[in-house]
């Protein structure tokens, strides 16, 4: 600190500026790890979304055969549908087992080759089809409706990642103000420092200057020029040429 730099207010004015200088550094990092954090959030969630994937992809499946039994889709979403129920398993052990059960109460009654037999067969194929392909449409839509849960429950998640940013970037937003305005506050601190010095500095030579001219050495220049008994005394009353302090000569010089 300089001497002149106290008198004057400029130290207290760079310190208040450094001051907030330092404040508004530390502020600003704050606020930077801040938003650097809160961009790595929509990743994280995403991750742990990531783990509903398979079951949103067996979702999206089951929906396109499911649309494919319910004639929704192409021909050959539909030829997959059959094929897909045939080849499950256990159906073609239940086909098996079904036909030679029929067979077998036909043969018992001596009716294997009559056209009653023939349509016992066919009924017992039509409802083993109706049975085994509504079965697989149940299972479908209870598989559909697991992959459509998952792909909620995963978009969920990333819309938190997205929220948990944007709060956070509110956060930062708002630290970011109160730095700014850390800048001015400095500024304003140190303009206010260097006016109190020159109103103290005014103050001190004011006070001076009246103890000064108040003093001994006042009141003898006052007595001196203005008063009698001063400097060529002229008329009672003295002072220079005159009376009453007159500022023309008096008999008291010539």
């Amino acid at each position: 600190m300089s001497f002149f730099g106290s008198l004057f207010g400029t130290d207290a004015s760079a310190a208040a500026n450094a001051a907030a200088a330092d404040t508004y550094r530390k502020q600003k990092k704050a606020t930077d790890s801040l938003i650097s954090y809160g961009n790595t959030l929509p990743g994280q969630y995403n991750a742990i979304a990531g783990a509903y994937q398979p079951y949103t992809q067996a979702g999206n499946s089951a929906l396109q055969r499911l649309m494919g039994g319910l004639g929704l889709g192409s021909q050959e979403d539909g030829q997959a549908f059959t094929a897909a129920y045939r080849n499950l398993p256990g159906y073609q052990a239940g086909l098996d087992t079904g036909l030679t059960g029929a067979q077998r109460a036909l043969n018992a009654g001596n009716m294997s080759q009559s056209g009653a037999a023939l349509k016992n067969l066919y009924r017992f194929g039509s409802d083993y089809e109706d049975q085994r392909s509504g079965d697989y449409l149940t299972r479908l839509a209870g598989l559909q409706n697991q992959g459509l849960a998952a792909t909620g429950a995963a978009a969920g998640l990333q819309a938190q990642g997205v929220g948990a940013n944007t709060g956070i970037r509110q956060t930062a937003y708002g630290g970011q103000m109160n730095s700014a305005g850390t800048i001015g506050q400095g500024m304003v601190a140190g303009a206010q420092a260097e006016q109190n010095a020159m109103q103290n500095l005014l103050g001190t030579a004011a006070y001076l200057g009246g103890s000064f001219l108040g003093g001994p050495m006042g009141g003898a220049i006052g007595r001196g020029l203005f008063s009698g008994g001063g400097i060529n005394q002229g008329a009672p009353g003295g002072g220079y040429y005159g009376t009453g302090g007159a500022l023309y000569p008096g008999p008291g010089r010539y």
